[in-house]
């Protein structure tokens, strides 16, 4: 098993050790990038946003206060699966 930033990992070791198998640990994520999400507008209940949060570098543990781009939703293009390459570009 790997556990990489995560806060009180157990040791590494290798091979069978009381019947739990090899575990390797990192203390830091080398690099996190989290999925864009589509979330409701606080200022307008009717209008969305799609929020794009920071990529992040050697953390460790969870984080709540990473950076985030919001772009309006009527800034944003949703493809259809009819649509060519050159339409969506």
């Amino acid at each position: 098993m790997v556990q990489v930033g995560v806060e009180g990992a157990p040791k590494d070791h290798c091979g069978n050790d009381h019947g739990d198998f090899g575990s390797t640990s990192m203390t830091k994520t080398p690099v996190s990038a989290e999925k864009p999400y589509v979330a409701q507008d606080f200022t307008d209940n009717s209008k969305y946003n799609l929020v794009v949060p920071q990529t992040e570098w050697l953390t460790s543990g969870q984080s709540f206060h990473s950076s985030e781009t919001v772009i309006p939703f009527t800034d944003v293009y949703v493809a259809n699966t009819s649509d060519t390459a050159s339409t969506i570009n």
